[in-house]
């Protein structure tokens, strides 16, 4: 158990270097997340921590659970809230259920002025996706990172996710809580068969004993080979991606291959379009053979909601036009207590007395004819102007130059 707690004090002060305000913690009463807690708190004192239980609504149960962790935490004097997600009528799929949890986890980090929230996924749920994702030839063997950014955006801006328990076996965590006499709950939907996910963990339980060690390398080399691939293209986003004011991104290819460059066009597109949702990796990985194969000369296109276009051996991307959202009213943003994120891109407030980037309207800021469709131009000087696209291709740059393997 000390051994188990020493490994994950160093991951915990690995990953939350630098994190401001309350750190996050996700937890729903299952072992995982239970083991999350308390090894949270032998690494730092309970005032650091603001423990998040999701609601779903989706089962009867889900809330006597969420107020048991409540009365948990309030026994070991760490501050606790429960978030409660109204689902509409009918079937939800996990994949919806999955970026509600993520909005609700994200907005109460925000509210509390944290950089980071922490998940309890362990190395049993790294060899299931890594299993899962094998048989049906996907890539991503790597599983899940450490460190990451958040999936939703704008919600989750500034956010970075962490998940300090991944070297480590689900059976070894639930050991560590019976030792201290902490009890957890089990979701009946992890012995549900209808999910591929509870199939596969039981094949990994039923399998035969000599999968394992074939699974183990096929996770070491994916995870040795993507954490190579993250910092070359951190150093890449560093070195050959400038990200303007105007929300224009300009990026030359350098020495990437294809499918380097069409994964780091995962991070341009969504930072130009201001969406959470990447474009099709067929459609980026024809961009960038196109790209690498005529560098001048490679047709313009749309893609993942930003225009891409050649200029002088460079690649530029803006928003797509057609895309563009309408303006918020005036009046709305001078009835805003906080900034209004506009089209995923720019935050926007009225008032002289608040700072900013960029002034709305102002005949001094020069806008480039490609992302002029996609600036939020006011005739009013007093709304005032911050972007985002810079800002969040630096944070996805930091987390892929961090230390992600475990």
């Amino acid at each position: 158990m000390r051994q188990l707690v020493s490994e994950t004090d160093k991951r915990f002060e690995t990953l939350c270097a630098g994190a401001s305000g309350p750190i996050g913690l996700a937890v729903s009463g299952g072992s995982d997340s239970m083991a999350l807690l308390h090894l949270a708190l032998e690494w730092q004192v309970a005032d650091r921590f603001h423990v998040l239980t999701v609601d779903h609504g989706l089962r009867p149960e889900a809330r006597m659970e969420a107020e048991a962790v409540a009365a948990h935490c309030g026994a070991l004097g760490v501050q606790h809230e429960i978030l409660t997600w109204g689902p509409p009528v009918g079937h939800v799929s996990q994949a919806r259920a999955r970026d509600a949890r993520h909005r609700l986890l994200a907005r109460a980090v925000r509210r509390q002025g944290g950089s980071h929230l922490l998940f309890g996924h362990t190395l049993d749920d790294q060899y299931e996706t890594v299993m899962m994702r094998a048989q049906r030839g996907d890539r991503g063997l790597a599983g899940m990172r450490a460190l990451s950014v958040s999936p939703v955006w704008p919600e989750g801006r500034g956010i970075k996710l962490a998940r300090p328990l991944l070297g480590h076996r689900r059976g070894d965590l639930r050991n560590f809580l019976a030792r201290a006499g902490v009890g957890w709950s089990d979701d009946p939907s992890n012995e549900n068969t209808a999910f591929e996910r509870v199939r596969i963990r039981r094949a990994l339980v039923d399998g035969p004993a000599d999968q394992m060690p074939d699974l183990e390398r096929t996770y070491q080399t994916a995870l040795a080979e993507r954490h190579a691939r993250d910092l070359k293209l951190a150093a890449w986003l560093g070195a050959d991606v400038e990200a303007h004011a105007d929300g224009l991104i300009v990026c030359q290819p350098a020495d990437l291959s294809t499918p380097e460059f069409a994964e780091g066009l995962v991070y341009l597109l969504l930072a130009a379009s201001g969406s959470d949702q990447p474009a099709a990796l067929e459609g980026r990985l024809e961009l960038a053979r196109d790209v690498l194969a005529d560098p001048k000369n490679w047709r313009s296109r749309t893609l993942g909601g930003a225009w891409l276009a050649p200029r002088r051996g460079c690649v530029h991307i803006a928003r797509d036009p057609g895309a563009v959202p309408p303006l918020p009213k005036i009046r709305a943003l001078e009835c805003a207590i906080e900034p209004i994120v506009w089209d995923g891109r720019f935050e926007i407030v009225m008032g002289l007395d608040r700072g900013s980037d960029l002034r709305g309207g102002s005949e001094t800021f020069a806008v480039s004819p490609l992302a002029r469709a996609g600036f939020p131009m006011f005739e009013n000087e007093h709304a005032l102007l911050r972007g985002l696209v810079g800002e969040r291709l630096d944070s996805v740059r930091n987390v892929l130059g961090h230390e992600n393997c475990v």
